[in-house]
């Protein structure tokens, strides 16, 4: 039998709110700051690399951030390679 859960939503969907407020809390966050001066750099920005992590150590899914990032090197050196390599041939 599994641990209870805390929430009523699924893992997925609570992360993903927990996301979306940190996010527009770095937005915000200067006025935050003025409220609560503990909460200042690297607080929202360590808070929300947890909880992106915590998709891929507790749900097993993984961010296509990377894939994405991969693919945008993989096409900014492929034009200069197929010069590169052209001219080998030659």
């Amino acid at each position: 039998m599994g641990t209870p859960k805390a929430f009523n939503y699924s893992a997925f969907d609570t992360l993903t709110a927990c996301e979306t407020i940190v996010e527009q809390c770095i937005i915000d966050k200067t006025e935050i700051i003025k409220k609560r001066p503990g909460w200042a750099d690297p607080y929202f920005p360590d808070l929300l690399t947890k909880i992106q992590d915590a998709y891929s150590k507790h749900l097993h899914i993984y961010n296509a951030k990377e894939l994405k990032d991969a693919t945008k090197a993989l096409n900014s050196i492929k034009e200069p390679a197929k010069n590169d390599l052209s001219s080998f041939n030659i």
